[in-house]
Order: C-alpha cells, then structure tokens, then sequence
C-alpha cells in the first residue's frame, strides 16, 4: 500500500555513491568510488540483485533516455557516452559505451546536462570560452522602494 511506504537505505558502503537516477522504478544507475575511480553502476532496484559497471575507464552522472533504452554518462575528460541497455529481463544488459562528443564540462554544477526523452539532443551549462575578467556583482542592502504619488 502506498501510505506503508518508508525511506530505507539502498547502498551502504564506505564508499561515495552519488548522483543516483531510476529508470522504471527497476533498475538504478549511480556513479561510485568504490574502484578508486568514479565510475558508472547499474543495479536493480530496490534490489536485491548483481550490479554491472557500465562506464569502465571513469564516469559519472548517469542519466536515462525516455524509453530507457539508451543510457548516457560524462567521462571524465567531459566526453558524452552513450550505452545501449536492455532491461526488460531478469538481467540488465548492456553494449560497450560509444563516444558522441566532448563537452566543456562546468564542474561547478553537480547536473550540468540533461537530455531529452527521445535520446537526440542534450541541454548542458558550459562555461564561455572566454569568460574575461570578473564581472563585479553589485549588492544592495536595506534597500527601501520609494513610493510614487
């Protein structure tokens, strides 16, 4: 019943497991320390069951295309991976990741992209080229509106 539903813990390790994403309420993709490297996992939820490493060479900040067909992750040079996924069974199956293409990631935001539910485009805060010099941010305190008569 939905009014039983209580929050529990999914992964308890000494590990750093963050940036979590669910795809169907079966399968979560998460990003891990655990190798010594950040990497992208796939696990079944709310499990049990056997998790699969999906990025290999690092990864991080796992995200689902619409038909849960398609995952997609950064590398950590900023690249955009792409991962064929069949979850429909009893095991999660996936191909090598392809590269699309190389972002300038903006570190600075813990979700810096996102992409559309059909798989095609990708929204990503990216820092400009040349940011210049600093622009000065003016604050202004106790400030009172004047009213007009």
């Amino acid at each position: 019943m939905a009014g039983d539903r209580k929050p529990f813990p999914f992964l308890v390790t000494p590990f750093n497991e963050t940036l979590a994403r669910l795809q169907d309420a079966r399968w979560i993709a998460y990003t891990s320390d655990e190798s010594g490297l950040s990497q992208v996992y796939v696990a079944p939820f709310p499990g049990p069951g056997d998790r699969s490493m999906i990025s290999g060479t690092g990864g991080h900040m796992p995200r689902w295309s619409g038909d849960g067909k398609q995952m997609f992750f950064l590398e950590l040079d900023g690249t955009v991976m792409a991962v064929g996924v069949n979850g429909d069974g009893a095991a999660f199956e996936f191909q090598p990741p392809q590269r699309l293409f190389t972002s300038k990631p903006n570190w600075s935001s813990q979700y810096h992209y996102d992409v559309t539910p059909d798989g095609q485009r990708f929204l990503m805060a990216t820092p400009p080229d040349d940011a210049g010099p600093a622009r000065p941010i003016t604050v202004v305190l106790n400030w009172q509106p004047t009213s007009e008569k």
